[in-house]
């Protein structure tokens, strides 16, 4: 099954006793719930806040937006970027 998200392939991680499915994606972390018996079934897709992160960061940086380095680490902090995926001691001090 193709992640909704990124379009890699996700990964099967469980079937509750009610029949529903779980996936994951291993690229970008979206999870969905699938109920396998019926097509009109019951399908949740949840993606991880940091896909909304870097979707506002990659409009900011394709609008032209961000000038120079400053900008570019000012926009990583304003959409949370560096506080997903650097623990504190390693995020840039402003």
């Amino acid at each position: 099954m193709s992640c909704p998200t990124c379009d890699h392939t996700m990964e099967s991680i469980g079937v509750t006793a009610e029949g529903l499915r779980y996936f994951w994606c291993p690229r970008c972390g979206t999870l969905r719930s699938k109920n396998g018996m019926a097509e009109t079934g019951h399908d949740e897709i949840t993606h991880p806040k940091l896909v909304d992160r870097c979707r506002g960061f990659v409009a900011d940086f394709c609008s032209g937006e961000l000038k120079d380095l400053n900008e570019v680490s000012h926009s990583l902090n304003y959409h949370g970027i560096e506080e997903a995926i650097h623990i504190p001691s390693e995020r840039t001090q402003r």
